[in-house]
């Protein structure tokens, strides 16, 4: 859900999300291997638009038809450390976190958990189920324009952050708005936006 959205934003309608995979050691392994094996193909395993990192080609490596698991997307940004038993990647996908792939990829490999924080603009979605901030403990981002997003952990942050750009001191909600209201009525080629990330159950 938005604290500032203007109606005007554009609407794409690709999902960004980041994972953080947890858990025991073998099945950590085990998911990179298959993710880096499919990676290092010169054909995708099934042909699609996306390519060889395609989310159905995974679906299909793990047993399953892609037919019966929502998938379309892909995955790019694979790491992994074996020592500390994570996993890091991140999707661009249709509308939204593939939340039926995730599950299949629990049902698979029991033992890991999926952190995951998503973003996609076009429908003002962003989302995480990382109630705990362990690995995404930023709340809120914000967005100007041309410049590097900001995540912060918490409002006073926010308000730091719109100050600086605004040039007047913001303390509260209301403030804010008004500033950005009123920046962006003078800069509608560089607008700031500021997005609240939900938390979501599984």
């Amino acid at each position: 859900m938005p604290l500032y959205f203007s109606k005007t934003k554009p609407m794409p309608n690709w999902c960004s999300t980041s994972y953080v995979v947890t858990g025991d050691k073998k099945e950590v392994r085990d998911l990179y291997e298959k993710m880096k094996s499919l990676e290092e193909r010169e054909k995708p395993l099934v042909e699609n638009d996306f390519g060889v990192t395609w989310l159905g080609n995974l679906v299909t490596l793990l047993g399953r038809s892609w037919k019966e698991v929502y998938c379309r997307g892909e995955w790019s940004g694979l790491i992994v450390d074996i020592e500390d038993n994570e996993l890091r990647f991140y999707t661009m996908t249709a509308w939204s976190e593939l939340q039926q792939l995730r599950h299949f990829l629990q049902e698979k490999y029991p033992s890991l958990t999926f952190y995951f924080r998503s973003e996609e603009p076009g429908m003002c979605i962003f989302q995480t189920n990382d109630a705990g901030g362990i690995y995404f403990p930023e709340r809120y981002k914000v967005e100007h324009w041309d410049e590097e997003d900001e995540y912060c952990t918490d409002l006073e942050e926010v308000f730091d952050m719109v100050s600086d750009i605004t040039g007047t001191t913001v303390q509260n909600l209301e403030e804010m708005n008004k500033a950005i209201d009123q920046y962006n009525e003078v800069h509608e080629h560089e607008p700031i936006y500021v997005y609240v990330f939900e938390t979501v159950e599984d």
